[in-house]
């Protein structure tokens, strides 16, 4: 364990294996170096209240070029639409969310 680094990886392993404690210096500089190591939450009272929506970029194919995931994730019940385009443009995500999405709520 040479690098700051490997010891606050070490630390994480041994607090996620057992139930001990962290102080709250601890728990901020674990979760500078791993984001995933934070508690996230959010809540919402019904579904399609709050949608939660991402690009990602997935690769490149021969004849369509880059190809991107766009998702929508209701947080209520953490239900997930999943879409491929070949554009990264507002315009897509926006048709996607009106042609798809929200005529599953309706």
């Amino acid at each position: 364990m040479g690098s700051k680094h490997e010891r606050l990886l070490k630390l994480e392993e041994q607090a996620l294996q057992q139930a001990s404690e962290l102080t709250p210096q601890k728990v901020a500089r674990i979760e500078k170096i791993n984001p995933c190591f934070r508690e996230r939450r959010v809540e919402s009272s019904r579904p399609a209240e709050l949608l939660s929506q991402d690009t990602f970029y997935v690769g490149q194919l021969k004849g369509a070029g880059k190809v991107y995931l766009r998702t929508v994730v209701d947080t209520y019940g953490s239900y997930a639409f999943g879409f491929l385009h070949t554009s990264k443009q507002p315009g897509a995500a926006v048709a996607g969310l009106h042609n798809d999405v929200l005529p599953f709520y309706q």
